[in-house]
């Protein structure tokens, strides 16, 4: 019902039931069985939880993998021969290191998304621009080929593309450690269709969280998260990950707009006036275009109600969100009659390729952040198109990516500390042009900077393989465990 609400912007009965939440998940994880998972899948609980609560929910799930992995669907499959072979295989390859012996370092990618989605989009850059002289990259792929451009550059680059998605875990976990894999990255951790039964099984001495979790796994095999000291700073760090961090410089949020979308320019004033002529939008002279492209799961009450004080106190501004189906525009329509704005003051426009969304968006004046789970790659598309966005970061990593963007940029003028920062500063944009020009040439001069932090995928592969190294350095020391900075050599 929750996960129905939350897709749907249905939230009549929403704050009651959100109260009730964390009592009913504690009493539910107190009465699980075992190979039994809570009923509050992890993308719900990340935005709902405490963090004590969310990481209970979190070791379950955890515990669960491991479970499945031990008890797998097929009898034939003989997990515990595949378990001995996974660790002769692993413990080969550490030996090979502790003796010095050379070689490149061998990374592995698990994950379901390298297709047309954001995760399959964000990492072209990286199957590219990894140095083979210093790694070599094999991709473990969980679905079929979508016949996208981003899994046949994905298949292309790799030095080796394997497409495992009808194979058990422990046959994945053999595969992995016969390739010699040294660190094996999860690019999903708790998204949909994610295998984490097979990281549960140890077939490579290091084991990162990366890039398509913002979150911690809670889980034992887990041994490091990539992240950055603004998206969860070193002094916080401790409250909500159980893995340790490998710091990359700027923002982690690696991406390749460089490459894939450098051709596209900034919109001159006819450029804009056609496509918000096109998507039903006013001209630049008649009002100021608010948009959020965010799926309508992080839409919540709370922010959809600052949207609507704005719309009262700047009442030439209109709203301009995406059609994501179901019932969720009329919902947000009937929520914005309720408050007693026009119908006119909302526009919806459906969900295009990448390339036809990023010049789209660049006829948005300003993108407003949603709160609990905020924009992530959406934010990415329009600082890379030149569009100021506004944030609110609390404390949770998935409230905080824009704010990592907006401060590798050195944009900070939108970042806000409160909702009523929030609210008096988009109506204060909305009624001062030449400020809102003043924040657009920032993010447009520094996010095309060549060696911008934010879109420099090139210094960002660097850096990011530097930190590997160090990793793996303090792996075949046998030194503890700690957490990676790029000067901590």
């Amino acid at each position: 019902l929750l996960h129905h609400e939350q897709f749907t912007c249905l939230w009549d009965e929403d704050a009651a039931r959100q109260r009730e939440i964390p009592s009913l998940v504690a009493r539910d994880l107190s009465q699980l069985r075992e190979g039994a998972t809570p009923a509050i899948r992890p993308l719900q609980a990340i935005t709902l939880l405490p963090d004590k609560l969310l990481a209970a929910v979190s070791r379950r799930f955890a515990s669960w993998a491991e479970w499945k992995a031990s008890n797998p669907y097929d009898e034939k499959d003989n997990v515990d021969e595949k378990k001995e072979r996974v660790s002769l295989f692993r413990e080969a390859r550490a030996t090979e290191w502790r003796d010095g012996r050379a070689g490149v370092l061998r990374l592995g990618y698990v994950s379901a998304d390298f297709g047309d989605h954001a995760v399959g989009h964000l990492t072209k850059g990286l199957w590219r621009l990894h140095n083979r002289s210093f790694v070599s990259v094999a991709c473990y792929s969980l679905s079929l080929d979508d016949g996208s451009e981003e899994y046949s550059t994905a298949r292309r680059l790799c030095d080796t593309f394997r497409d495992v998605h009808n194979l058990s875990a422990a046959s994945i976990a053999e595969r992995v450690s016969e390739d010699g894999v040294d660190i094996l990255f999860d690019l999903m951790g708790y998204t949909r269709r994610a295998r984490a039964e097979v990281f549960s099984l140890r077939p490579s001495p290091i084991q990162v969280s990366f890039l398509g979790w913002a979150g911690s796994t809670h889980s034992p095999y887990i041994d490091y998260v990539v992240l950055d000291t603004v998206v969860s700073p070193p002094e916080k760090i401790s409250a909500q990950f159980s893995e340790k961090a490998i710091y990359v410089p700027g923002s982690y949020y690696v991406n390749d707009y460089q490459a894939t979308y450098g051709d596209l320019e900034f919109l001159n004033a006819a450029e804009v006036e056609v496509i918000r002529r096109e998507e039903g939008l006013p001209q630049q002279s008649a009002g100021t275009v608010l948009a959020c492209f965010n799926q309508h799961y992080k839409i919540e009450a709370q922010v959809f109600k600052i949207w609507t004080n704005i719309l009262h106190r700047a009442p030439t501004a209109v709203l301009w969100l995406l059609d994501w189906g179901g019932h969720a525009v009329q919902n947000l329509k009937a929520e914005l009659a309720a408050s007693g704005l026009s119908p006119l003051r909302i526009v919806f426009s459906r969900v295009r390729p990448v390339k036809e969304h990023l010049v789209r968006a660049a006829a948005a004046d300003l993108f407003l952040d949603t709160l609990s789970y905020g924009a992530h790659t959406t934010a990415a598309d329009v600082l890379w198109m030149g569009v100021p966005v506004v944030t609110l970061p609390l404390e949770k990593m998935i409230t905080r990516v824009t704010t990592s963007m907006l401060t590798a940029l050195a944009c900070n003028d939108t970042i806000v500390n409160n909702t009523k920062e929030y609210e008096d500063l988009v109506v204060e944009l909305t009624d001062s042009p030449a400020r809102l020009n003043e924040l657009r040439s920032c993010v447009q001069e520094r996010s095309r900077q060549p060696d911008s932090p934010l879109f420099d995928t090139r210094s960002w592969v660097r850096h990011f393989e530097l930190l590997l190294q160090l990793a793996w350095d303090a792996y075949s020391k046998s030194l503890p465990k700690e957490h990676i900075f790029l000067n901590s050599r």
